[in-house]
């Protein structure tokens, strides 16, 4: 079975393979983006997600109605909290480490079992972005993820569809400002379980 296909909101830079290949989802300045996701056959089910990306460190911060995670591709951990003082994990914080099995798009980019295609520009939350469509080689292309990055390497948008399942994020603001350090460490003095 292949390692799980990771095409998280970021990750790794994606290598400049082509002059056609993807830019790196590593952006240059601070970012914030608001997202709306949503899935079928659930309908009416939709989410406001907030990620916030440090340009010097690549960290992310990840919010959801109270729920925060914070991915630290360097150290090859994700910590996860709640700020929702209802919550069961409102006072400590689960450190959890990245999987190796998940697949950058770094490693996507260079296996010859996956496929990425670009498919046109689009605009998106008011930003230009290019269409790729990223598949397993033997996958039908109707079930290829599809994305839309911008040329400093914002994900504004992710469609997928499997199995009757259909899934989608997509930018409905972005804000580049720099961001307190803080954001990217959970709060001092909240022990850490491993």
């Amino acid at each position: 079975m292949r390692p799980v296909l990771m095409l998280g909101l970021f990750a790794t830079a994606w290598p400049a393979l082509a002059q056609d290949a993807p830019p790196p989802l590593k952006p240059a300045r601070d970012v914030a983006i608001t997202y709306r996701a949503a899935s079928s056959p659930v309908p009416g089910l939709d989410i406001q997600l907030r990620t916030l990306v440090s340009a010097a460190t690549g960290r992310q911060r990840q919010e959801n109605s109270g729920l925060v995670g914070i991915t630290d591709p360097r150290a090859k951990r994700r910590l996860m909290f709640s700020m929702d003082r209802q919550d069961g994990l409102y006072g400590r914080v689960i450190e959890q480490p990245i999987s190796d099995d998940e697949m950058s798009l770094e490693e996507v980019a260079r296996d010859p079992d996956f496929r990425v295609t670009r498919h046109g520009t689009e605009t998106v939350a008011g930003l230009s972005c290019t269409v790729w469509r990223v598949r397993e080689a033997q996958e039908p292309e109707a079930e290829a993820r599809e994305l839309c990055l911008t040329a400093d390497g914002l994900m504004l948008r992710s469609r997928a569809q499997k199995g009757g399942m259909r899934e989608s994020i997509e930018a409905v603001s972005v804000e580049y400002a720099p961001l307190d350090p803080a954001l990217f460490a959970p709060p001092a003095g909240w022990p850490v379980q491993r």
